[in-house]
């Protein structure tokens, strides 16, 4: 009877496209950290450009009530007031626009963001 062994080579690029192959599949958790950061950051944008718009919204219209102001004067004097207060007040909401918008997406995606918290620190 013949005996049977064991043998063993060891190859350096062998080794190398085993651990690159191994860590296509270990990347399981980074992946999820990856989408939580992703899922962050997309509410973070999504309410920066909410607040932006309703920023650059309330200027165009501070600026409506400055040239009624400016340019003609006489009647439109008042009514420029007005529109010009409306205008700031509108740019003064931006910020609250902002937190308000980030809290709601955040509720949103609040089970997404809790199971992929779980899953990478399990």
């Amino acid at each position: 009877m013949k005996e049977q062994q064991f043998e063993y080579s060891y190859d350096s690029e062998i080794a190398k496209e085993v651990r690159d192959i191994q860590k296509k599949y270990i990347m399981e958790d980074k992946n999820a950290l990856d989408r939580m950061r992703l899922i962050d950051r997309k509410i973070e944008n999504r309410a920066r450009i909410v607040s932006v718009i309703s920023g650059m919204m309330g200027t165009l219209v501070l600026g409506a009530g400055m040239s009624l102001i400016l340019v003609w004067g006489g009647i439109c004097f008042a009514i420029g007031i007005i529109v010009g207060l409306v205008g700031i007040c509108i740019i003064s909401a931006a910020y609250p626009i902002y937190r308000k918008t980030v809290t709601t997406l955040r509720k949103e995606h609040a089970e997404e963001i809790n199971a992929l918290a779980k899953k990478i620190l399990r």
